[in-house]
């Protein structure tokens, strides 16, 4: 999947997100996307099984790969150490977004 220049794209999802898969999705190339804050959901992560490859740069305004709470799943007060997430995940590349807090939680890197 590859998203470029999408200035007012804030996130992937809104709403809703304990219906979405993204099982099958393998490579994200996030681009020149200004207004994006956070990239996946926890809910949404959760189900990235193939992901191998994250690439994102020019994202000024991106804070969180993953976002450490899922404000779209009432009551969702999971921890990252207790879910599997992004196992077979071999690249990260990051350029360009300096007001991400981290690449990835500890628990899960």
């Amino acid at each position: 999947m590859v998203l470029n220049e999408l200035p007012v794209l804030k996130c992937l999802w809104k709403d809703p997100t304990n219906f979405i898969r993204m099982t099958c999705l393998s490579h994200i190339e996030v681009g020149n996307c200004v207004g994006l804050k956070t990239l996946f959901t926890q809910s949404i992560a959760q189900t990235l099984r193939f992901l191998e490859t994250i690439l994102i740069c020019n994202c000024r305004e991106l804070e969180y790969i993953i976002e450490p709470s899922d404000p779209h799943v009432e009551g969702e007060e999971e921890s990252f150490s207790t879910v599997t997430y992004l196992e077979r995940l071999r690249e990260i590349g990051v350029e360009g977004c300096g007001r991400l807090k981290f690449i990835l939680p500890l628990s899960i890197a």
